[in-house]
């Protein structure tokens, strides 16, 4: 727990600035950032995803998220329910979101889905579990205990079946949980406003191969703006596999396989090239299941 302190030190010279987690295999469901995708795969989808970082670092950053989507088709209409759990050391915050979302269809194949997300968070804060180097220090005084943020997010999200780009705020409002002393210095903010933008295309090699680079920027004040790229491929619809680079945060590799027509199964490992001096990998996996129903006759091959 030490080396968390250390990291929580140093966030917190300015201010903490709560950042939403953007994961490794974002490509396979962006909804958890753009609500205007919810739905978008037009069946019945439910998305299971952890991610364990610095494995084996006490108070590591563990981040758990279960996804449902629904979609009609005769009204063109997503809704979807994501539940989200994440810690880090003596933070910890779970969250329950609402996306809906309509989905424009601009010709036969091309859609542009506009997505409303609304939800609440619940953020606690215990410094007891913290060893300080002084107990008395008044910055750590108070703990932050069930503390509720509601806020709203929008989206966008063009999509035909071999390409996609998006734009969305999944808060629109800045949150202030925490502020101890009046100094804007020690002033902790959970939640602020994140931006991000995200494209992706899926390229036919052969009849077997298909090949999609994909990218995700982030902007959020006063933080580096982060850009992540990917290229993965894909082997006749079953196997996926590439590699992912964030910079000055990490490089990743991605493996995927469509177990059944249902469920699809994948997983990345990421290695730390950041500023902090943190040589444990990161692990994430990701299960996606779709279903037939009333509304949805087919499964879709989408590689996105």
């Amino acid at each position: 727990m030490k080396r968390i302190v250390y990291i929580l030190i140093l966030i917190q010279t300015c201010a903490w600035g709560q950042q939403d987690n953007l994961y490794t295999q974002f490509m396979y469901n962006p909804s958890s950032i753009n609500p205007g995708y919810t739905g978008s795969r037009q069946v019945t989808t439910i998305f299971m995803q952890g991610r364990e970082q610095w494995m084996g670092f006490d108070g590591s950053p563990s981040t758990k998220n279960i996804n449902l989507q629904l979609y009609r088709e005769q009204s063109k209409l997503g809704l979807g329910l994501d539940i989200y759990a994440d810690a880090l050391g003596p933070f910890d915050e779970k969250s329950l979101s609402i996306n809906t979302s309509y989905h424009l269809q601009l010709s036969e194949e091309k859609y542009l889905g506009m997505g409303l997300q609304g939800g609440m968070s619940i953020v606690n804060l215990d410094f007891s579990s913290l060893e300080l180097y002084d107990p008395n220090d008044p910055y750590y005084e108070t703990n932050l205990q069930n503390r509720i943020n509601p806020n709203i997010g929008v989206g966008f999200f063009y999509y035909d079946s071999s390409t996609y780009f998006g734009i969305s705020a999944p808060r629109l409002f800045n949150t202030y949980n925490y502020q101890p002393l009046t100094s804007e210095r020690f002033r902790i903010t959970f939640e602020n406003i994140h931006i991000y933008l995200m494209g992706g295309h899926v390229f036919r090699l052969t009849e077997s191969l298909r090949f999609k680079p994909a990218i995700v920027a982030r902007y959020l004040e006063s933080q580096p703006f982060l850009i992540n790229y990917s290229a993965s491929f894909d082997w006749q619809e079953k196997l996926s596999f590439g590699a992912s680079y964030s910079q000055g945060v990490s490089i990743s590799t991605l493996v995927g396989v469509q177990l059944l027509d249902n469920l699809f199964i994948g997983y990345s490992y990421d290695i730390n090239t950041g500023a902090l001096n943190i040589s444990n990998g990161s692990h994430e996996i990701l299960l996606r299941f779709e279903f037939r129903s009333m509304f949805n006759k087919i499964w879709s091959d989408r590689f996105f």
